[in-house]
């Protein structure tokens, strides 16, 4: 029993879990919290899955991050506008869902993407987004700056680990 426990262990599958399970695993805990070590606390669920969130973190704490800006999935149109801009700037971008992992809805484009071809992969992660804000009211849409590996065949996804302030 948790009451019991010395140590307690979360481990829920973040692209499946709804705010609120995160409510539920909450209660179940907040009283016992204070005297017990618990490893992924679901008080920094939020911090850790919205990508935005976990970027504005290492930003505050010096930490290197991408680039990135938030999306308007209600305004597809200022949504292509702040795509155009940050690829000004930029070989290439991500699109992606924030609170998705493993890299799926994950879009690559780059300069040479036509206007029509990023409506079409906006469009595609709107419906995407809209869909997850029933369960998820964070989910939001993000360009991220691409950064490149070098290689034309693959891309990389890194996944660091904390654990009792270790990484």
């Amino acid at each position: 029993s948790i009451k019991k426990s010395e140590i307690i262990f979360i481990r829920n599958k973040p692209e499946s879990t709804t705010d609120k399970q995160i409510q539920k695993i909450e209660l179940i805990i907040k009283d016992v919290r204070a005297d017990r070590l618990v490893i992924n606390d679901v008080r920094n669920f939020f911090k850790i899955d919205n990508k935005d969130i976990t970027f504005d973190i290492w930003k505050k704490n010096n930490v290197k991050y991408p680039d990135f800006c938030l999306l308007y999935p209600n305004d597809i149109q200022k949504s292509i506008e702040k795509i155009i801009e940050m690829l000004s700037t930029k070989e290439s971008i991500l699109l992606r869902i924030n609170n998705r992992t493993g890299g799926t809805s994950m879009i690559k484009i780059d300069q040479t993407t036509s206007q029509d071809t990023m409506i079409a992969k906006l469009d595609s992660l709107i419906s995407k987004t809209l869909n997850y804000q029933k369960t998820r009211p964070q989910t939001n849409i993000m360009a991220v700056e691409h950064i490149n590996n070098g290689s034309e065949k693959y891309n990389h996804s890194f996944r660091a680990h904390v654990l009792v302030n270790e990484v």
